[in-house]
């Protein structure tokens, strides 16, 4: 008898792993068909359980008839009598998450449109229960008959687990249930080992059920608006317009959305092998049974939770009972949870399943992985317990990439036909969108909704344009408002790209884009933006914060409950930190675990020896402006030109172009010969009237919009009129237009706004000559020996006026010509059109900030760009010939920015900032190149470039720069004295 037992449950275990190709379903007309079909579990072994149908029929019709959901019986018009049916503890829960309803998207999408109307909305109606317990009706969001509706149905519903989505390469997935437990792969086709449906699609990959996602899954939805699922992976989607190549096509990934994704740094915890699953719990996930608004309420997890803060160690409770859910939880990690065990809690004093205290260390079990982390626990150390740090995020320091996209510009038009992925019909309207910029770091800080100081992103800077049924635009760019104001939005935000490496003090400390005022230059009481919102020239795009003569004003909002910029009173103490800063750089400083006092500060100078520095006298004269120049009217007679002096102009580089036909012939006449000819050709002086106008029989002085003919896009020229090039990606394709191409809103020259004109300071004579100028910055200005700057030394003997006072510049890194032969796959790389039709041409990135340093012919620190990092693929037949993505030249130049204003940057932009100076550190590299395949580490590291016209900055000499001498320190504080007591509070 007892051996008769042992052969049945060995039986039934065989059976429960055999699955539907058991002896016992041998004759079920659903294996007969469904040959090799995977078991979708151990615990799902038979068909009609979850499919229903008729496992006896013969006939297929009849045997599918009376199956529900067709191949995804978990859909949510079916969960109740399928999945739920077993699970309606994890029903109960996955309806009220935001997963599924979407209320805190549809709240959010209202509040940046048309402002919320006192209803909450979900992906359909039905009854939830609040946080605090009470009965919430949600309507179903096909009601809401407004832009918000109409954008959440037709753009960002195909990111609810309540539909499938199908067609989107890399982001298709199912709904219900097999969202995330029957995963797709890229292609949404099966590749299992069913013969009747292999290849075929929609399906998920295979008929296994997964109980534990991976991060492809995740990756499926979450790649889009804050794309934390790519930067948790090292990858980045913007601003690198469809190069390197990878085979021949956009590389070096592509995914939904006609996007390429390009390496960055990834995120510590992905580094060490975690998936998002090890940190997140299912309570996070598929909700605790609670509707919240927004997801920071429904996640529960924080830093502190594994971590600990500066003040306690991670919080426990120990398991007491056989049933309780970390054990329950844990029945399919390798390591079972068991009572007795210290279970770490979240922020909302739950029990993690998966993080626990074992002999006194806090551990991490890698839920699918099995690996165990252990966490550093960062409770007393002294860098955490810095005295005015209790209010920071961990991740406003250990972020290290933050995706920020800047100007959405969506069009809504009632004349085209759109998807309605709710309704599931066409309707009248169709969304598009374009956008201004994206940038990685630095990002902004604000208070967030739980009162502390974190990262803050765009969400969203929308504007919007409404064209309708009858063609006629009804909204132009129109901006929402926002508590009674017509403001751009940025949102408190977590990137999910964790490094163990921290922002530097002094990066957040003295570099006032941390505070929110974007890119800018600061002049004495007041700090001006460099990239403008085009609807206003006093408002930054990529910030929040102006301040002028010492007011600081918000002119965009926060947008979330409780959420705000930092006030006039906290910026002054955030700058005043500064004043210590400049000796005690360590974090780890004994001085920053109590108040700061700085009343010693006269102390703390008296120490150091006396400034030694030769200081500029009175009499070399002060600040003077040039007033307008008076217009020459130059009139030439245009018989005299054969035999007038002016002809040298065409033996000159504007008509000779004999820099750049030597640099073409070096680096890509191997490869083309007829390269220049074919791309370059448009650009140079041919006669006199390529730049002068006719007046009858006399040629007249030249306007500056004849320059501008030649001197555009990325070459200097535009950046005079505030002008910055965008990307070559179609999708940046838009806004104001001059000589033919879209450009960003900059901060014009200061010299331009004057109403100077180019001939003010270039002159026939100088060009014949071939200097660049006739006139230079000590021509026309006399330094005042008042300003600390320029009572400095060094500064007047080694440093160029520009390489202060030139607030951006043009910048490209990473420049890629890809040359087709009977080539199709050229339509995959949607870019702007370039020279000639056989080519297009790519910058992997495209910069409008300060410019890099290095040293020009003169010897003096100068303003300093690529002037090509070329790389060249030839591609025929659709497949690269050669070595894909080749570098052929990373060289330099030394050049004048045409962007000067009157304000700097401040100190620390040059003397703690080595990758100003091409002296980038491993520790600091965000864009990884060489997981994209490139020959370069990083553009902003010297190894294997050069520069043509003089050289980068020798390591020892920016050491020596950054050393901050007794002078150096004495002169940084009294500046940032100057500005701090300039703040208004």
């Amino acid at each position: 008898m007892f051996r008769f037992r042992i052969i049945f449950i060995l039986s039934a275990v065989v059976f429960l792993f055999l699955g539907c190709n058991s002896a016992l379903f041998s004759k079920s007309t659903c294996v007969s068909c469904h040959q090799d079909l995977e078991l979708a579990s151990a615990s799902h072994g038979n068909c009609v359980d979850c499919h229903k149908g008729d496992p006896k029929a013969k006939d297929k019709e009849i045997s599918h008839g009376s199956m529900v959901g067709s191949k995804n019986p978990s859909a949510p018009e079916f969960w109740e009598q399928t999945c739920g049916k077993c699970h309606p503890y994890q029903l109960a829960r996955v309806r009220a998450s935001l997963m599924y309803t979407n209320a805190g998207m549809i709240k959010n999408i209202q509040n940046t449109w048309e402002g919320e109307d006192g209803e909450r909305y979900g992906t359909g109606a039905g009854t939830v229960f609040s946080a605090n317990g009470l009965a919430l009706e949600l309507k179903g969001v096909s009601r809401l008959n407004n832009l918000s509706g109409e954008l959440y149905r037709k753009f960002c519903s195909q990111c609810h687990i309540g539909r499938e989505a199908n067609g989107k390469y890399t982001a298709s997935h199912s709904s219900g249930c097999a969202t995330c437990h029957f995963p797709y792969n890229d292609t949404a086709t099966y590749q299992g080992n069913d013969l009747t449906v292999k290849g075929k699609w929609p399906y998920s990959a295979d008929h296994r059920l997964d109980p534990l996602p991976g991060n492809d899954v995740c990756l499926r939805c979450h790649n889009r608006s804050g794309r934390m699922a790519l930067s948790y992976q090292g990858l980045n989607d913007g601003n690198n317009s469809m190069v390197p190549t990878r085979n021949g096509f956009p590389g070096p990934k592509m995914i939904s959305g006609g996007r390429n994704v390009t390496h960055i740094v990834e995120d510590v915890h992905f580094s060490k092998g975690m998936d998002c699953i090890d940190c997140h719990t299912s309570r996070d996930v598929m909700g605790d049974g609670y509707a919240y608004e927004n997801m920071y309420l429904q996640t529960e997890i924080r830093c502190e939770d594994c971590h600990g803060s500066g003040a306690d160690r991670p919080a426990f409770q120990e398991i007491t009972r056989e049933n309780d859910a970390a054990v329950r939880e844990s029945k399919r990690y390798t390591l079972k949870m068991r009572p007795g065990m210290k279970m770490v809690t979240t922020g909302k004093g739950r029990k993690y399943a998966n993080v626990f205290y074992e002999s006194g260390d806090v551990y991490v079990l890698g839920k699918r992985s099995g690996e165990l982390y252990k966490s550093p626990v960062i409770t007393g150390t002294p860098e955490h317990t810095i005295v005015g740090h209790e209010r920071m995020a961990c991740y406003a320091c250990h972020s290290r990439a933050v995706p920020q996209c800047y100007g959405c510009h969506t069009r809504y038009d009632r004349t085209k036909l759109g998807r309605d992925y709710i309704k599931d019909r066409d309707t009248l309207g169709k969304f598009s969108e374009t956008e201004d910029w994206r940038k990685l770091y630095p990002f902004p800080l604000a208070v967030n909704q739980r009162g502390k100081i974190s990262p803050v992103t765009p969400g969203c800077q929308t504007f919007v344009t409404v064209i309708d049924s009858q063609g006629q635009m009804i909204k132009d760019e129109y901006i929402a408002e926002f508590n009674g104001k017509n403001r751009l939005r940025f949102a408190p935000f977590y990137s999910h790209n964790t490094g163990k490496q921290a922002v530097g003090c002094t990066e957040c400390h003295a570099d006032p884009n941390f505070l929110g005022f974007g890119q800018h230059v600061v002049n004495e009481k007041s700090i001006a933006a460099t990239l403008l919102c085009e609807k206003s020239t006093q408002k930054p795009l990529d910030g929040f914060l102006v301040m002028n003569q010492g007011k600081v004003s918000a002119v965009s909002a926060i947008v979330r409950e409780n959420s705000r910029p930092l006030n006039g009173s906290e910026i002054k103490k955030v700058l005043a930190v500064n004043l210590c800063l400049v000796c005690h750089d360590n974090s780890k400083d004994s001085i920053y675990q109590k108040k700061l006092d700085y009343n010693l500060l006269p102390e703390c100078l008296g120490r150091t020896r006396p400034q030694t520095h030769p200081r500029p006298s009175p009499a070399m004269g002060t600040l003077s402006h040039r007033s307008k120049p008076r217009k020459k009217k130059i009139r030439f007679p245009i018989q005299a030109i054969s035999t007038s002096k002016y002809n040298a102009i065409f033996d000159q580089s504007m008509s000779t172009r004999a820099v750049e036909k030597a640099f073409v012939k070096k680096y890509l006449g191997q490869d083309d010969p007829e390269f220049f000819n074919k791309n370059c050709g448009s650009c140079h002086v041919r006669n006199c009237f390529d730049c002068h106008e006719r007046a009858g029989d006399f040629v007249v002085r030249p306007k500056s919009d004849r320059c501008l003919d030649c001197h555009n896009g990325y070459f200097t020229g535009m950046e005079f009129y505030g002008k910055a090039p965008r990307e070559d990606s179609l999708r940046y394709q838009r806004g104001a237009v001059a000589k033919g191409s879209p450009f960003l809103k900059m901060l014009p020259d200061v010299h331009a706004q004057a109403g100077m004109e180019c001939g003010d300071c270039h002159s026939m004579e100088s060009l014949m000559s071939g200097k660049k100028s006739s006139v230079t910055c000590k021509d026309c200005h006399k330094p005042d020996p008042a300003i600390i700057e320029h009572s400095i030394g060094t500064h007047s003997k080694n440093l160029e006026c520009y390489a202060c006072h030139s607030a951006w510049a043009a910048q490209e890194y990473g420049t890629f010509f890809i040359r087709f032969t009977d080539s199709s796959n050229r339509e995959y790389f949607r870019l702007r059109p370039w020279g000639d039709g056989q080519y297009v041409k790519s910058g992997f990135l495209k910069k409008q900030d300060s410019p890099p340093l290095g040293i020009n012919e003169r010897g003096k620190i100068s303003p300093i760009r690529p002037q090509f990092i070329v790389y060249f693929t030839d591609i025929e037949d659709n497949t690269p010939v050669g070595k894909e993505n080749r570098l052929l030249a990373a060289q330099w130049k030394a050049f004048f920015p045409h962007t000067i204003r009157r304000g700097t940057v401040m100190c620390d932009g040059c003397h703690n900032t080595p990758q100003r100076f091409i002296l980038e550190k491993e520790k600091d590299r965000i864009y990884q190149l060489q997981k994209d395949g490139m020959a370069l580490v990083s553009f902003w590291d010297q190894r294997g470039q050069n520069v043509s016209n003089g050289s980068f900055m020798p390591h020892d000499r920016f050491a020596k720069m950054a050393s901050k001498g007794s002078d150096f320190k004495k002169a940084y504080v009294k500046k940032w004295k100057n500005l701090i007591r300039a703040v208004e509070n």
